[in-house]
């Protein structure tokens, strides 16, 4: 592993702005966000919440390194980014598994690519811990979709990777499901602590899981308009909290700050 540098954060990004071409109207421009500064620390958990539409997985592409934004700058722990990041494992929204696979394929499909020798071994012990231990040899259509996101969950976490970038990960799951989902999330970070970049749009989950939410203002040009620590006592049972009167200030506080941006978004769709 390369040296860390003193202080650094885990994932630092640096007055980006991502501009693309418009596909709908050749020779025009569109500024997805501009000049966000981002920064999650070693071990911290962190949500990005805003408007749909508003360019917030573009940040995390951005920190994947899968996207060079137009400006600014991405630091790996006290490094320069360039390339992909590959101190970070990428949990997407959509369907990420190969349905040719097992569930246990699935998650030995990376170490497989990194020529880890104790790859099934290791497969296997992640697949217990996500609650699957006995549905290894399950394809994914034989598996429900809560299922299928622990088997995700294991696919990304057996790569032990030091920044964990998360896209609304949960959003297509039920309310039941999701909140096992997400306690089972807090449990296995706590069990780690590595750094979390997390982006949603629920403003309840981002409160419920995260030591800081950082709201971004609706889009084109989308960048931070507010920031709020989340001082509520770990460990967290994500349904419990949400009657606690500290989670009730806290979404309170961040809602007055979102609100606005939400009803600009659902305008800017409605005129599109």
């Amino acid at each position: 592993m390369s040296a860390v540098a003193p202080d650094a954060a885990a994932l630092q990004l640096d007055a980006v702005t991502c501009t693309f071409v418009s596909r709908d109207a050749p020779g025009q421009r569109y500024t997805a966000v501009r000049d966000v500064t981002l920064a999650v620390a070693p071990g911290e958990f962190v949500s990005v919440v805003a408007p749909t539409g508003c360019g917030k997985s573009t940040l995390l592409n951005v920190g994947a390194g899968l996207l060079a934004p137009s400006s600014g700058g991405v630091q790996v722990f006290g490094a320069p980014l360039a390339g992909i990041n590959r101190r970070a494992g990428y949990m997407f929204q959509a369907e990420s598994l190969m349905p040719w696979r097992t569930a246990l394929d699935n998650v030995l499909a990376g170490l497989e690519f990194r020529g880890v020798t104790d790859a099934p071994a290791l497969a296997q012990d992640w697949l217990r811990r996500v609650g699957l231990g006995v549905f290894g040899d399950r394809y994914p259509h034989q598996l429900s979709g809560g299922m299928r996101k622990r088997v995700s969950l294991a696919q990304t976490l057996v790569l032990d990777p030091d920044i964990i970038l998360m896209d609304e990960p949960f959003s297509a799951l039920d309310i039941q499901t999701r909140q096992l989902m997400e306690n089972e999330l807090l449990a296995l970070w706590a069990a780690k602590r590595k750094a979390v970049l997390f982006i949603t749009h629920d403003l309840d989950e981002a409160i419920a899981l995260s030591d800081r939410v950082v709201v971004l203002s609706a889009g084109p040009a989308s960048h931070p308009i507010g920031e709020f620590r989340i001082d509520l006592e770990r460990p967290r049972d994500v349904a419990e909290v949400r009657t606690t009167p500290r989670f009730i200030e806290l979404h309170e506080a961040i809602w007055s700050v979102l609100r606005e941006e939400v009803l600009k978004g659902y305008r800017q769709q409605l005129a599109a």
